[in-house]
């Protein structure tokens, strides 16, 4: 990523420090922070990463919206005449996102955005190009993140089938230390149910794929597609399959209504089977290990 971690020393004073790159001449200027003021500035630093920070944004020049995600500290957003990329690499700043270098794009300069609480993020360069956070649907957010089952959070349609799955971890000699639903990656990306089951020693992962269709912004339709992974097979001998039938069987789709705590950073997503009001499955987004104990 053409950075540097050894440095000459060019000048120093009371007023800064300028170092240049061995490697690819990478320049930086360091200047004394006011005294006591460090944690002030981390925490400003902070707050604005937590507030501003997103899965996708949009981009407002003239009317013609930009569609964009970020990557690590980077800005990503696609012309929609050309269809190329337009790189953004930010810093994270007290007042908001400052542009590694201002870029020109259709005789307007970029240079950065400003924090705003109602968040429309004005172009610190040009107040005319703002910059606003697009929130994914809860459909959306279940078929591109990780979901995590504890048993207290299945209903009781769903318990005999994930007990079906606890029985045969118990005639393997295992445990179930973990059941996801959604995105997720073993060997490779796998969107449906992932387990891992732990023998004392080691956790063994393995999958079942899902097929879906977004049906509106709070509906999803689920269907187990009979596609397995890395130890999915495996673990078939011992009915771990059988989890997957509260979320939808092969030829069998069932459509969920969701909700959630807060739709624009949810620390869960509610299942609520359509056809059957006692399916019901809550998924939590902070990782839940040994779920049959939860």
């Amino acid at each position: 990523m053409l950075g540097d971690f050894e440095f000459r020393i060019q000048s120093a004073s009371n007023d800064s420090i300028v170092m240049l790159g061995k490697k690819h001449n990478s320049k930086i200027v360091m200047i004394p922070m006011a005294e006591n003021s460090w944690s002030d500035y981390y925490n400003k630093i902070v707050d604005i990463e937590n507030n501003m920070n997103a899965q996708k944004y949009a981009l407002n020049i003239d009317g013609v919206i930009l569609k964009g995600t970020r990557s690590f500290n980077e800005l990503v957003f696609t012309d929609p005449e050309t269809n190329a990329d337009i790189e953004m690499p930010i810093i994270v700043t007290p007042t908001g996102y400052e542009l590694y270098k201002p870029i020109e794009y259709k005789g307007k300069t970029i240079a950065g955005f400003t924090y705003s609480e109602d968040e429309l993020y004005k172009c610190s360069s040009d107040n005319s190009i703002t910059l606003t956070k697009v929130y994914p649907t809860l459909p959306e957010l279940i078929v591109s993140n990780a979901w995590y089952v504890a048993i207290s959070n299945v209903g009781k349609f769903g318990l005999p089938y994930f007990n079906y799955a606890n029985a045969g971890a118990t005639n393997a000699s295992e445990q179930i230390y973990a059941i996801i639903f959604g995105k997720y990656t073993l060997s490779e990306p796998v969107f449906g149910l992932t387990f891992y089951s732990y023998d004392g020693a080691k956790a063994w992962g393995g999958a079942y794929g899902f097929n879906y269709k977004i049906k509106s912004e709070d509906e999803i339709t689920l269907e187990y597609n009979n596609k397995n992974y890395v130890n999915g097979d495996y673990y078939k001998n011992y009915n771990y399959h059988y989890m997957t039938a509260p979320f939808g069987l092969t030829n069998a789709a069932r459509t969920f209504k969701l909700t959630t705590d807060n739709k624009k950073n949810p620390s869960y997503i509610i299942m609520t089977d359509e056809s059957n009001e006692n399916n019901v499955i809550k998924l939590v987004s902070s990782p839940v290990y040994f779920p049959f104990t939860k």
